[in-house]
């Protein structure tokens, strides 16, 4: 006989009613957006609440971050549909805070939850009519009290009202055996879903308590605190009061419609194997959706670096290397462990918290603004919600990386572990980095076997563990502006954990950042000029203070759509298992993978307005007046309008304002002088100053590369035939292969048909002077070939070093060459086409060795001729 129909329970159950009767105050009227026959179950959420609730609570709340894209997936929902919130096994802290969120962002509010109530916090009278009907429920048929066995749950959800369930996990295989069938709430989902008089949806909601990554915890710790997601009523307060300002998060996740969700499974499937299905299925969206925000669990450095020399390969290589230097397997080990112990990464979150407060004020303070692309990050934490990511942005400045990482953090994205160059590695700045997240290289393995494979092994267990990783693809920080040549080492090592089996996929995400003007500009350009690069160090944070004089402009921060590794194999051949493929075909998957990667940087990459008016300025011999540098500005801009390249917000619409901010700004730190001689300002760029804005112009040089080519040809002579072009224009490809990623997407002779029907009626001059530098440049390079001075047998760098004192001599002779044309970079790049086209070599020893002129050579050099004379 059940409790409640025993003598003494009936005699307990009618002095409990008249309590509840005597109790001092009134019942309030109940609302009317909660039914009566539901607020006996005490788990309603309310727009009502007692002072205690209204003076606390909402203090606290308001300062919780919220993931608000994750929200918007909201507003897609069809006005008659019954949502089912669902959560993963939150407590009463954390439904109280929903029921805040769901107030403030006129979200229906769920009238039936399991196992959660928030009875306490409402007023007297509400909690007086809800404790009489409680007990009024009690005193009907014991057998009705389940609001999932006598239907109520599912009568909620036919009649669209919104209800939140609760998923109870276990860390058994199977949670359904330990659950009662009877009172699973998605037993009521699914079968009103089977009704179908509605659209069903279940929407994944969840609190995350601390968006930094899970750390392994030692038992103390754990007796202590608990499980970091399954503490108890008081731990959980105390850390949403340690956390709830920075670290706490709510994020909501994609909504599930229940009918389409039913048609995918079998239709003999029995009603207890459709819900734990739905029940996996939920919880591995609650699950994929944290793992944006936190990331895989952070395993202990030691720990890293013992699987790192406990790997196949390494060990393989420290029994070779014992075995044929005669040295013991202990001293090879030891060595081993000091190079792991040099390059593994110590990433702290909590090192990376302070770090990201100090730059989110040192950003503020320097520049003007940061522009995020939102849909962009959006896209990337779906990637990394589906397997290992490696970030791969353009780099021009020291402040990329630091950029990149404070805006995740800031953004509620994992931070990934960035490959460093071991230059970096002095202190304080070094052990700083490597709490942050970075691991160190060397910038050659040559000659070091054994450091090159465990570098290779770190890689391999930084993309089976699943973490996010970061790499420049440069190599190094571009001196000119442009994207510089792919260094394949980092990327060729990923392909081989890749191979190996460490994760099914790697999707690799392009990151451009544009700046208005880089900081190092001043120093890059004296490295062109031929002065060594001066090492980092200690003494460099003594100088830090310098650039805070000034503001530096608008940052823009762009990501590209994921290239998957995988798919990018699929291209090449029809097996694109990765044990199948071969050392020989690796350069293939490598090159065309790098290609995607810098075509999609460049792709996303702003064009600025101090882009804009050094492409201008610099392109022209006599200064120019504001009018005069409007007008070569709209040509410019229609160009970048009719190629839908990116460009800084206004500049396309409004350039009058933007342009006249940027030469404001320019006269004011001295880089533009002003002609006064005529009636209005006249403007132009110094000699000493045109090296420095040469680099602001290459930030969006890649954009006008291909029409700037094609007005060189017709501006040497318009009525070529049009093949005559297209094998012209093969030469420049040819000549500036180490200049430019010229895109292969579409046939030569359609891109320049498209390009020469829309430069028809254009001035040829206003985009044929963006490449007369680098045309004055080579033609330096080929001249200099023919000159007695000309080495038979010396280092790249004496090469160089002959080259620039040959163009200043040019310079100072007859003025042609441009001051920004005499570059050490241009003239590397130079060398390389040599070496390419077999009129140098490399000799054993590493120097250059002139073979002679080939026909190849004899081509170049006449078209060169035809175009800078």
């Amino acid at each position: 006989m059940p409790f409640h129909r025993t003598a003494w329970g009936e005699r307990l159950w009618r002095w409990c009613m008249q309590v509840v009767h005597f109790l001092p105050g009134t019942e309030a009227p109940p609302p009317t957006s909660i039914r009566p026959e539901v607020e006996a179950y005490q788990a309603a959420m309310s727009t009502s609440f007692n002072h205690p609730h209204q003076w606390t609570f909402p203090r606290f709340f308001k300062k919780i971050q919220v993931d608000e894209h994750s929200f918007e997936s909201m507003a897609t929902l069809p006005p008659d549909a019954a949502i089912v919130y669902t959560t993963p096994l939150i407590g009463q802290l954390a439904f109280n805070y929903f029921n805040y969120l769901y107030i403030q962002r006129h979200m229906p509010l769920p009238q039936l939850a399991n196992n959660l109530s928030l009875v306490l916090w409402r007023r007297w009278g509400d909690c007086k009519r809800i404790a009489r009907l409680y007990l009024e429920m009690h005193g009907h048929d014991a057998g009705s009290l389940s609001p999932i066995q006598n239907g109520l749950w599912q009568s909620l959800i036919e009649q669209g009202i919104p209800t939140l369930i609760r998923l109870k996990t276990s860390r058994f295989h199977d949670d359904l055996y330990w659950e009662n069938m009877d009172d699973d709430p998605l037993i009521a989902v699914i079968r009103a879903a089977q009704k179908n008089t509605r659209p069903v949806y279940c929407v994944p909601q969840d609190f995350i308590w601390d968006k930094h990554p899970e750390r392994p915890t030692n038992a103390f710790t754990l007796f202590l605190l608990g499980d970091r997601d399954n503490r108890g009523p008081l731990r959980r307060l105390f850390f949403f009061w340690l956390h709830y300002k920075s670290r706490a998060i709510a994020k909501c996740g994609i909504p599930l419609n229940v009918q389409e969700w039913l048609q995918t499974q079998p239709q003999d499937t029995s009603l207890a194997a459709l819900t734990k299905s739905l029940r996996a299925t939920l919880l591995n969206q609650l699950r994929i959706e944290r793992t944006t925000i936190t990331g895989p669990s952070i395993k202990p450095r030691q720990w890293l670096i013992d699987q790192v020399l406990q790997a196949e390969p390494v060990q393989r290589m420290i029994y070779d290397i014992a075995s044929d230097r005669g040295k013991p397997v202990a001293s090879v080990e030891d060595l081993a462990r000091s190079y792991a112990n040099e390059i593994a990464a110590d990433q702290h979150y909590s090192m990376i918290e302070i770090i990201a407060r100090i730059m989110r004020w040192a950003l503020s303070t320097l520049y003007d603004g940061i522009t995020v692309d939102e849909q962009g990050l959006e896209k990337l934490k779906r990637a990394i919600s589906n397997g290992p990511v490696v970030l791969v942005p353009n780099h021009r400045s020291h402040m990329d990386y630091m950029i990149l990482s404070t805006m995740l953090y800031s953004h509620n994205v994992v931070v990934p572990f960035i490959a460093s160059g071991i230059n970096l590695n002095f202190w304080p700045i070094g052990p700083i980095f490597r709490l942050c997240g970075s691991y160190f290289l060397r910038r050659s393995f040559s000659g070091n076997p054994l450091y090159k494979v465990v570098f290779q092994s770190y890689i391999t267990e930084l993309v089976r563990q699943g973490y996010c990783q970061e790499f420049f693809i440069e190599g190094t920080r571009s001196r000119t502006g442009k994207m510089a040549q792919a260094k394949l080492g980092m990327l060729s090592m990923l392909v081989d954990s890749w191979r190996e089996g460490a994760s099914n996929d790697i999707a690799f995400i392009p990151v451009s950042i544009s700046y208005d003007q880089v900081m190092e500009v001043k120093s890059y350009a004296g490295e062109l000029k031929g002065r060594n690069k001066a090492a980092e160090g200690a003494r460099d944070i003594l100088r830090i203070g310098k650039f805070f004089r000034k503001r530096w402009g608008h940052v823009y921060l762009n990501f590209g759509e994921p290239i998957s590794l995988g798919l990018t194999a699929a291209e090449l051949w029809a097996d694109p298992d990765p044990k199948h493929i071969k050392d020989t075909q690796k350069p293939e998957l490598v090159q065309l993978t790098s290609q995607k990667i810098l075509y999609a940087i460049n792709r996303e990459l702003v064009v600025t307005p101090a882009c804009i008016l050094a492409t201008i300025l610099l392109s022209q011999s006599k200064p120019l007046s504001f009018e005069d540098i409007i007008h070569h500005a709209r040509i410019l801009l229609d160009y970048l309008t009719w190629k839908q390249a990116p460009c800084s917000p206004g500049l396309c619409t409004m350039p009058d304002m933007q342009l006249r901010d940027i030469v404001n700004r320019w006269v004011t730190d001295k880089l533009l002088q002003v002609d006064t001689t005529h009636s209005v300002a006249h403007y132009f760029i110094s000699e000493s100053h045109r090296q420095m804005l040469d680099f602001t112009k290459n930030t969006g040089i890649h954009f006008f590369v291909s029409v700037a080519c094609l007005a060189q040809l017709l501006s040497s002579n318009s009525k070529k035939p049009f093949e005559e072009v297209v094998a012209e224009y093969q030469l420049l490809k040819q000549l500036f292969r180490y200049e430019f990623n010229f895109s292969t997407r579409r046939a030569i002779d359609k891109h320049l048909h498209t390009l020469t029907d829309y430069i028809a009626g254009k001035p040829l001059s206003a985009f044929a002077a963006v490449m007369d530098n680098y045309l004055d440049a080579y033609r330096i390079l080929f001249q200099f070939m023919q000159q007695p001075q000309r080495p038979q047998d010396a280092p790249e760098r004496q090469w160089i070093k002959l080259l620039i004192q040959y163009g200043t001599q040019l310079k100072k002779s007859d003025g042609r060459p441009h001051v920004e044309a005499v570059s050490k970079s241009i003239f590397q790049n130079g060398l390389r086409l040599l070496q390419h086209m077999g009129v140098l070599d490399q000799t054993a020893s590493g120097n250059l060795r002139w073979k002679g002129i080939n026909p190849l050579y004899n081509q170049l050099q006449s078209l060169l001729s035809s175009l800078t004379t």
